[in-house]
């Protein structure tokens, strides 16, 4: 019999949220990417846009690395808030995201809810909704509405990813 229980919402859960945190960090793409369903729905307070080809999903991938970079994040703590399953093969979940250097916390934390899916055996993340400040670098470059010569560092408040 299948565990539906939170408890097992929020290891399946917090085990993709390693498995991501550990590709991002690391630029291993196909672990990170393994991860997602196709096509991906990503939102913000700024919109939302649908992903459906590996190339633009690798596209937005080195685009966090570069903007992570360019603030100095050495680590990315994630916690799961909440999780609890909608079905046997839906899970929805909320998790919280901080930016380290060192130390340090480069901004102020910021939830996101995802949906996850069971395809094939498999949990696939289908949809993320990042609550980052409206207008933000990240918001940008999670809707692909940056241009790939956009050169300009972000501000303090746009030390989010």
């Amino acid at each position: 019999m299948t565990d539906l229980s939170d408890t097992e919402a929020r290891r399946i859960a917090t085990d993709l949220l390693e498995i991501t945190r550990s590709g991002m960090l690391n630029g291993d793409f196909t672990s990170f990417f393994k991860q997602f369903q196709l096509p991906q729905t990503i939102m913000t307070f700024d919109g939302k846009t649908e992903v459906h080809t590996p190339e633009a999903f690798r596209k937005i991938f080195d685009d966090i690395r570069r903007y992570q970079h360019s603030l100095g994040v050495t680590d990315i703590v994630r916690y799961c808030v909440a999780a609890s399953f909608k079905g046997p093969d839906r899970i929805e979940t909320t998790h919280m995201t901080h930016l380290l250097s060192g130390e340090r916390q480069l901004s102020a934390s910021y939830p996101t809810f995802s949906v996850l899916s069971l395809i094939d055996g498999d949990w696939r993340i289908i949809l993320a909704d990042y609550a980052v400040e409206p207008g933000s670098h990240l918001s940008r470059v999670l809707l692909q509405r940056v241009r790939d010569a956009e050169t300009q560092p972000p501000g303090p408040s746009d030390a989010q990813s």
